[in-house]
């Protein structure tokens, strides 16, 4: 009557995974763990033959409850009279291997995926594996994790229950509750995995408006992602060729316009208009000519994947930005930035070679890290297997906790032994993957679980420009910009106007400069891009220096490079080449509105 076991044989533990004493306290073996999609079926199924003393047989999924796998049990019963009333007496057997064999329930679809060659699974709505096929060429795929638990990948799992990363394990879990709420009926996942792209796509193949089952496929995108890259870069590639093509052609007509001009000059010295009206014309040619090459250039920076000066300090911050993941989760990072010289590197490689570097450290330290930059002092002997020298370098230290003062990698290194945490094969990739970035990697391991993981690289020395300044006693003007010719050829046509200029090709002269003439320097024209900063970090400095500062910003780079210097505070940009007449008559207007406030 109450719908529970009366009695029961002594092996309920082996075949439910449920001790005959729970057993005893709670006999509804029928509901008690029986999966939710089952649950209401089996429930209404059971008071239809209770009712009607029809024999039972039925099939229906378990959860086991000290194992949490899934299993499918069969009940064979029949009615019957005993002392304390109407009964039934029978079975529960696990015939999970029995169905599997078969090609039952669970087994539905393998064939058709086996068919088309492609990795799926389908989960029910607890997000267990009902049904699971994995190619060869897909055996050992991790899902996006790089410590999924393979024991997990097997029907009758969770599927999110493998995922070491929290992170990924709630983002698989939030796209499943997504579909299984009706909400999307498919959702997509980029995934990179040995070297290939692959796509996960979820859907749901719920025949009704219940809660249903979801399809997990997983395809290969690679040739896909490569030929579109190849058709993008073929294009942008001869476009560029047009562009430069027609930049050539009209630089070779201004370079002959002016030699022509040129040689009219020399034949009349002492026709002193003709010559005025000439330099009028070379001026315009040569102008003409700049447009042409500014366009080409500002296409050929969308395009480039040459190595250059990077700047490190930029380049975590990118990679801290693209790791809001595992920061999203409580992760806390101390960051230390340091005022560094530029390194030679590829850029978008660096970024990506950072990501993987503080995602290492997250899974090495836990989730408390200092990350710090800084130079070597002097000669730094940094440990790697051809036992380099260097002289100067830019290091990233990552450290577990967050210490009070920075750590140096001229400690004495300690053995490089991965502690227990360290995934082992990642660490054993890190060399090689920054040796292909010019940059030698460290592991060291101290007590008590401490450590770090260090990245040296030699520093850019192009952008190692000697310090130059030129003050003038009480300037009015400071020009900064890192090429010499340009700083002479302003300071020359600003002195002849009336102007007293001083003149840096770098931050740290500009600023002792600056410092040194606060009060007499009403202007600053500065260049937007220098070998070790940006002009906007310049601007700021000088802004906390003197607030009222007027800066006229000019560059031949791009327009967001002119458009940072003037959200910085530049009270005008000018783009270069800059036109002297252009170039005075901003300064003047600039000087001439100051004077009047």
């Amino acid at each position: 009557q109450q719908n529970s076991l009366v009695g029961w044989s002594n092996n309920s533990e082996a075949v439910l995974g449920i001790k005959d004493y729970e057993v005893a306290q709670d006999g509804n073996l029928f509901l008690r763990h029986a999966h939710q999609d089952d649950r209401y079926r089996l429930l209404n199924h059971l008071d239809d033959l209770f009712a009607r003393r029809a024999p039972i047989r039925i099939v229906y999924r378990w959860i086991r409850p000290d194992t949490g796998d899934l299993r499918w049990v069969l009940c064979r019963a029949d009615p019957a009279q005993r002392d304390e009333g109407a009964v039934y007496e029978g079975i529960l057997a696990d015939i999970t291997a029995e169905v599997q064999q078969t090609g039952g329930e669970i087994q539905n679809g393998s064939s058709l995926f086996q068919a088309l060659g492609m990795w799926a699974a389908i989960l029910d709505s607890d997000g267990r594996i009902t049904c699971l096929h994995v190619p060869n060429g897909l055996c050992g795929f991790h899902l996006g994790d790089d410590n999924f638990n393979p024991e997990n990948l097997c029907v009758g799992k969770v599927l999110v229950d493998g995922f070491s990363s929290t992170a990924e394990s709630n983002e698989i879990q939030d796209l499943l509750n997504e579909i299984l709420a009706g909400r999307k009926i498919h959702a997509s996942k980029r995934i990179e995995w040995n070297g290939r792209c692959l796509i996960m796509d979820l859907r749901t193949i719920s025949a009704d408006s219940r809660p249903g089952n979801v399809l997990i496929t997983v395809r290969d995108h690679t040739e896909v992602e490569r030929l579109e890259a190849a058709a993008a870069l073929a294009n942008r590639s001869e476009n560029f060729l047009q562009l430069s093509g027609g930049a050539l052609h009209n630089i070779n007509n201004s370079l002959q316009v002016v030699l022509g001009y040129t040689a009219t000059i020399a034949r009349n010295p002492h026709n002193l208009e003709l010559i005025r009206d000439t330099c009028v014309a070379i001026t315009k040619a040569i102008e003409e000519a700049a447009e042409v090459t500014h366009q080409a250039i500002a296409y050929k920076d969308t395009i480039t994947q040459s190595l250059g000066p990077t700047d490190l300090n930029i380049a975590v911050m990118t990679a801290l930005n693209r790791v809001q993941d595992i920061l999203s989760h409580g992760t806390k990072i101390a960051v230390s930035l340091g005022n560094i010289p530029p390194i030679t590197a590829h850029a978008p490689s660096l970024v990506h070679a950072l990501e993987s570097l503080l995602r290492l450290a997250h899974l090495h330290f836990g989730s408390t890290m200092a990350l710090t930059l800084h130079t070597t002092a002097g000669e730094h002997r940094f440990p790697s297997d051809s036992g380099s020298t260097l002289q100067t370098g830019c290091i990233i230290t990552i450290s577990t906790g967050l210490p009070s003062s920075h750590p140096r990698c001229s400690d004495s290194p300690r053995e490089c032994t991965p502690s227990a945490e360290a995934p082992p094969h990642v660490l054993e990739k890190m060399p090689s993957v920054w040796a292909e970035l010019g940059a030698h990697f460290q592991h060291k391991t101290g007590p008590s679980g401490t450590g770090s993981l260090s990245v040296c690289f030699p520093c850019h020395t192009a952008a190692q420009l000697p310090e130059h300044t030129t003050p003038v006693v009480m300037p009015e003007l400071l020009i900064i910009d890192d090429d010499l010719g340009i700083l002479q050829g302003l300071s020359r046509v600003l002195n002849e106007a009336g102007y007293k200029t001083a003149s840096s090709t770098n931050r740290r002269s500009a600023i002792q400069t600056f410092k040194r003439h606060a009060q007499s320097i009403r202007l600053v024209i500065l260049d937007a891009l220098l070998p070790s900063t940006h002009g906007k970090t310049i601007l700021r400095q000088l802004k906390k220096i003197n607030p009222s500062v007027l800066v006229l910003g000019f560059s031949g780079a791009s327009t967001p490079d002119l458009e940072s210097l003037r959200e910085a505070g530049a009270a005008e940009v000018l783009r270069k080449p800059l036109h002297p007449e252009k170039l005075l008559k901003t300064v003047r207007s600039l000087l001439g509105v100051q004077d009047a406030a």
